[in-house]
């Protein structure tokens, strides 16, 4: 990377280490270790600006890094953005928008006396629940914290009388 594009990440992850919690930072960092990775490979050269074709590439070698990146651009942006071109930050615009379209209507549609998963989704998380704990893969308290979270998210049993 030249020295000018290190120094603009580093300003940008000053803000991100200060507002967000460690192991977030520790994923934007390597969203954007990954994207310079994928130009130097591609161009054998350092990367010098954010350009859109980049930010394509890495999405398509991995769809989770352009959330990562819409956190890391946000904050560039309000820092000033500079060496990002501006059609990247249309692209993040324009992915956020198509990725996150309808993507919450089963919440706004759950029904509380039916509970939030289907009796397969419950029954696999029950099963891989017991799984995990029983190969030790977590703790006792870890298990007992989930078991309490997905009873929590049970259906309401009417009551009798």
């Amino acid at each position: 990377m030249r020295l000018q594009l290190l120094e603009e990440i580093k300003r940008v992850f000053r803000v991100l280490v200060e507002t967000r919690n460690p192991g977030t930072c520790a994923r934007l960092l390597g969203a954007v270790s990954v994207t310079a990775a994928i130009h130097v490979e591609r161009y054998d050269e350092p990367l010098v600006t954010v350009y859109m074709e980049l930010l394509v590439l890495a999405y398509h070698r991995n769809k989770g890094s352009v959330a990562y990146w819409r956190m890391v651009l946000k904050t560039w942006r309000t820092l000033g953005g500079r060496l990002v071109e501006l059609e990247v930050f249309e692209l993040i615009q324009s992915l956020q928008t198509s990725i996150n379209r309808g993507s919450d209507d089963f919440v706004r549609t759950w029904n509380p006396t039916q509970g939030p998963y289907r009796p397969a989704e419950d029954a696999a998380i029950k099963v891989a629940l017991d799984e995990a704990f029983n190969s030790e893969s977590i703790s006792l308290s870890d298990y007992t914290v989930m078991r309490l979270f997905r009873g929590l998210g049970m259906p309401q049993l009417p009551l009798q009388l």
